[in-house]
């Protein structure tokens, strides 16, 4: 009788200790050190990091494939005669004016500052403000500005 006393205790802490075995197997599996596999999605170390400070990093917005978000050739050829050290910019935005509205109307770039730089450039376009369309195109040669090109 007491053999039977004694299984039926047994029988009664299994799930417990199982679940105690099945923990401690769980924890000891996750408390190694980076990856041991060699796994190169997953490397032990990252530029002198190790794998648990790596933080992925992506492009900013302008450097996207979205092309909503880029120049197209013609007006960043455009934009780079204008950005030349000997430019004539008011002569170069009177030639091609009309290019770069066409080119910049559709430039929806995520950086708040490109995209008022973008707008107040078509808006003096527009308003055929040599003065003030060059003053962005000098924002623009100063670096205040991030355009990418398509």
């Amino acid at each position: 009788m007491r053999e039977c006393r004694t299984f039926i205790a047994g029988a009664r802490r299994g799930p417990a200790l199982l679940a105690v075995g099945v923990l401690a197997l769980g924890l000891a599996a996750c408390s190694g050190t980076g990856t041991a596999s060699g796994d190169p999605m997953f490397p032990d170390d990252v530029g002198g990091q190790s794998s648990d400070e790596f933080i992925p990093t992506f492009p900013p917005d302008d450097l996207s494939t979205d092309p909503a978000a880029c120049i197209d050739g013609a007006t960043m050829a455009i934009i780079d005669q204008l950005r030349a050290p000997d430019a004539d910019v008011p002569a170069l935005l009177g030639q091609h004016a009309d290019a770069l509205i066409e080119g910049l109307d559709d430039l929806a770039s995520a950086i708040p500052e490109t995209r008022e730089w973008r707008d107040a450039l078509l808006t003096a376009l527009a308003e055929g403000d040599i003065d003030a369309a060059a003053a962005q195109v000098a924002r623009l040669v100063a670096g205040e500005v991030t355009i990418t090109p398509c």
